[in-house]
């Protein structure tokens, strides 16, 4: 195996031919991880582009929010293959005539993937709840899906309800 830098230093269209290639790693962790950079980078660019109609401090929040996830998941693509790696080593190595000594590597390897990665005592806690949304920003009263302007056929019977109009029944040919 040739020297190459980390995975989130590579450029895309190499991360995918080694993620599709032969070797163990990168596997599918770190195309998890990588899936979580390119959804809160996204989240990031529309929380500058709202910036107008959400104020500019909670934008802001926003935005370091997901500028933080981004770059955590990003860790975890190199994590997620160095602890694989470790794994796999151990895996590989031959068995000993009581297999003990491979066995306590292979759960030493297990229990380090395990234990890897950035915040680790932080797995599994949860965000804060989000403040209240503004009284401003939602419907007014009454004003629900399908009322209001801009519904076709409102005074119209058989129009905008979803159903088809009665249709007058025929006379049968005779």
């Amino acid at each position: 195996m040739t020297s190459q830098p980390p995975y989130p230093d590579l450029p895309l269209s190499r991360f995918l031919e080694l993620l599709a290639g032969p070797d163990p790693a990168p596997s599918g962790g770190g195309a998890a991880a990588l899936a979580v950079c390119l959804g809160a980078g996204l989240c990031a660019m529309a929380a500058r582009l709202s910036a107008g109609q959400l104020g500019a401090d909670e934008a802001a929040d926003l935005t370091t929010n997901a500028e933080r996830t981004v770059a955590t998941a990003a860790s975890l693509i190199q994590a997620d293959a160095d602890s694989y790696r470790g794994v796999i080593t151990a895996q590989r190595q031959p068995a000993d005539t009581d297999g003990e000594s491979r066995r306590r590597q292979i759960a030493a390897a297990l229990s380090d993937a395990a234990a890897s990665g950035p915040d680790r005592g932080q797995a599994g806690r949860r965000r804060q709840p989000e403040p209240p949304r503004r009284r401003d920003r939602q419907r007014p009263a009454g004003r629900g899906r399908g009322q209001g302007r801009g519904d076709p056929g409102r005074d119209q019977p058989g129009r905008g309800t979803g159903r088809r109009p009665a249709r007058p029944r025929r006379a049968p040919r005779g």
